[in-house]
């Protein structure tokens, strides 16, 4: 029996990892950090409707720095 490649084992693990993570996004409509998939303007829409709790929630799960820099990107754009 032929030993298969490592190289081309590496890859084919590194794409099903690929695959099902793809799958994850299209089964939730949702990016990584919670981020669903929308357009600049929706995203800055979204970002005004943020409420104080929303802003709490948002520092409980992703913590103080990644907020503060989402709050950056949106208020430049």
């Amino acid at each position: 029996m032929a030993e298969t490649n490592q190289l081309t084992r590496a890859l084919e693990i590194m794409a099903g990892y690929t695959l099902r993570i793809d799958e994850i996004f299209k089964e939730k409509g949702k990016m990584p950090y919670g981020m669903v998939k929308a357009t600049l303007k929706e995203q800055r829409e979204a970002f005004l409707k943020h409420t104080p709790e929303d802003i709490r929630n948002l520092i409980n799960q992703h913590g103080f720095d990644a907020v503060n820099e989402y709050i950056k990107k949106m208020m430049e754009g």
